[in-house]
């Protein structure tokens, strides 16, 4: 499940109960990508320079969790990726098709996001990842994937953050 932020402000103002019980988990918000005059974005990547457009629509949220009617051969987490098959998609040239996941341990409850062998990196508070590299999130933690920016937020944090809107 994702939104626009500005369509969750909406949402919680129009029902804040309703809302907090469907956005109930971690999750991951996309930022803007920032353009220049013409209306591209360059960026450099571990495998080339990429070009990407800015997102229209504002900073998207998407929830960490299994997407309903999906059916991928991951089910031991939360992928992430380019194509529509994973439970995140992210429409971006420089995410891989399936570029990480995402799993929470069953006894810390602490979430970790894993790369999964991308061709343009992942990037986890300023540090590379390695394939198959695993690295353990906290409330806050900034990503990259590819050309992607995205903040790891707890939902306590998510609901400040848009309550200030």
């Amino acid at each position: 499940m994702n939104a626009t932020f500005a369509d969750l402000v909406a949402a919680l103002r129009k029902d804040p109960i309703g809302t907090k019980a469907l956005w109930k988990g971690p999750v991951l918000v996309q930022r803007v990508t920032k353009g220049g005059a013409d209306g591209e974005a360059w960026a450099q990547t571990r495998a080339a320079v990429v070009m990407s457009e800015p997102e229209a629509q504002g900073a998207r949220v998407h929830l960490i969790a299994k997407a309903q009617g999906k059916q991928n051969a991951f089910p031991m987490g939360v992928t992430v990726g380019r194509v529509g098959g994973n439970d995140i998609e992210l429409d971006d040239s420089s995410v891989s098709r399936f570029h990480a996941w995402l799993q929470q341990d069953e006894r810390t409850k602490v979430w970790a996001l894993t790369d999964a062998d991308s061709k343009n990196g992942t990037w986890v508070a300023g540090g590379e990842l390695g394939p198959k590299q695993r690295v353990p999130l906290t409330d806050h933690t900034e990503i990259r994937l590819g050309n992607v920016y995205l903040t790891f937020l707890l939902p306590e944090s998510l609901w400040a953050m848009v309550q200030a809107g």
